[in-house]
């Protein structure tokens, strides 16, 4: 069975019914991406996670972009797998995944948001609008299976509270905004407040605008971008000497968390480059050298991160901050609140290249990496992480970096989810709505007791 990039493949059929069941698979079923969703009449298989990002608003995730696999294999007596084969297709609509209930990754259900005109985007970011409660996607590049051309269009979806909601384009390439210099950059960051959104660092590609299709290269975007929900404006912010020399980056981690009047957004990991080209697997950034900037003044400054133990230098790891939420008597925060990052990418795959599967947590004010005494977990790379029902770490998507070739070989990770216990410090079998609140514990604790 193949499929066209525009067409949608959810449950038994290619129909468009609001709710799609991604289903359980039997173990010797083969994927290429990390998600599956199967058609069992037939046998075969979809997986999504290349390209794909999320984002948690309320008791939803909301997932956005990607590839899919459609994965078509046969079965000899034995019941193991024999000549899988694949059509890609490209993810023309947002799924969501409720958090109001528990639930394990091989029975729960997503819901489907069809979004019609909308570019085939990987990489892109979602920011939230908590005054208008809607989702902004900007950034990124079209998928390598798309046919239409990249836009510079920014895109807004107004959400209707049950996991759902209406996507419409705000902007395009020919608006007001892009006569300032300002270009839609793929493997930079995203992350907002409640009035505005940033984008910080990566690169331009040839799938990347209507302006930079004849690159035969990647050249990278500077600084950092903002946008502001209230007024619809822009700025390129370009003076961040903190950053890096160049003050390019590509592929870093980024959380906002609630120290100082502002607030803070803590920049980790990636790496740098000049401002001519860049090329994957260059100059790592180090795991001690932090970026810290505020988002309203945009003064952007380092800190030194120390431990007993320090994270490699790595790239398209996943990030998620969370903090006990004690404050002193002014309503500041006065306990520790902790980025946690798992996974990531060194420039090179399969079993003999280091893996990252491993879970740290960068405690903060202190500024300490701890490194997380758990079992290790698959060797991530291209995922996303989010802070659920409390004090859960949800993994979303990526693959297997311990594969040479992870596109083409089983994902341990049922349907791409992975969930870790925040308190108890291991993986568990599923989602908890009904976990008890983030306290930290062992290594953490201990350090800030000593």
């Amino acid at each position: 069975m193949a499929l066209e990039p525009r067409d949608v493949v959810y449950g038994a059929s290619t129909t468009q019914s609001l709710q799609a069941h991604f289903c359980p698979l039997p173990a010797t079923n083969w994927t290429r991406r990390a998600y599956h969703a199967c058609e069992l009449p037939t046998r075969s298989i979809c997986s999504v996670a290349h390209g794909a990002v999320a984002i948690v608003v309320g008791d939803y995730v909301f997932i956005d972009g990607g590839e899919i696999a459609l994965g078509q294999q046969s079965y000899p007596t034995n019941g193991s797998m024999l000549n899988p084969t694949y059509d890609p297709v490209a993810l023309n609509v947002t799924l969501s995944l409720p958090l109001a209930e528990s639930w394990t990754p091989d029975k729960v259900r997503f819901n489907v948001i069809i979004k019609p005109g909308m570019p085939l985007w990987n990489f892109q970011s979602l920011w939230h609008d908590a005054t208008d409660d809607s989702l902004w996607a900007f950034g990124g590049e079209i998928s390598l299976l798309a046919s239409h051309d990249p836009d510079l269009g920014i895109w807004n979806m107004k959400l209707n509270g049950g996991g759902g909601g209406t996507w419409t384009q705000k902007s395009n390439f020919r608006s007001a905004p892009w006569n300032q210099n300002i270009t839609r950059p793929l493997g930079g960051v995203g992350r907002s407040t409640n009035e505005t959104a940033f984008l910080l660092g990566g690169y331009s590609s040839a799938r990347s605008s209507p302006f930079t299709g004849d690159l035969a290269g990647f050249v990278p975007t500077p600084g950092l971008l903002t946008y502001s929900f209230n007024y619809g404006t822009w700025a390129n912010v370009t003076d961040t000497p903190d950053l890096s020399p160049s003050g390019a980056i590509e592929w870093p981690g980024m959380e906002s968390v609630p120290f100082g009047p502002n607030g803070l957004m803590v920049v980790i990991g990636g790496e740098t480059s000049d401002l001519t080209s860049y090329t994957p697997g260059g100059e790592e950034r180090s795991m001690t050298e932090i970026t810290v900037f505020d988002p309203v003044t945009l003064r952007f400054f380092k800190q030194t991160a120390t431990g007993d133990e320090i994270p490699s230098r790595r790239n398209r790891f996943c990030t998620a901050a969370v903090g006990d939420g004690s404050k002193d008597l002014d309503g500041a925060p006065s306990g520790s609140y902790e980025i946690y990052i798992y996974g990531g990418y060194g420039g090179n795959l399969g079993p003999g290249a280091e893996q990252y599967d491993e879970i740290w947590a960068l405690t903060l004010p202190a500024f300490q990496w701890i490194k997380v005494d758990a079992s290790h977990n698959s060797a991530r790379i291209g995922h996303t992480c989010h802070i659920v029902g409390k004090s859960q770490l949800l993994s979303i998507g990526g693959a297997d970096a311990a594969q040479s070739d992870p596109w083409s070989t089983i994902d341990t990770a049922f349907q791409g989810l992975g969930t870790f216990d925040l308190n108890g410090w291991n993986w568990t079998k599923g989602y908890d709505a009904n976990a008890a609140p983030y306290k930290r514990g062992g290594a953490l604790e201990r350090f800030y007791q000593s």
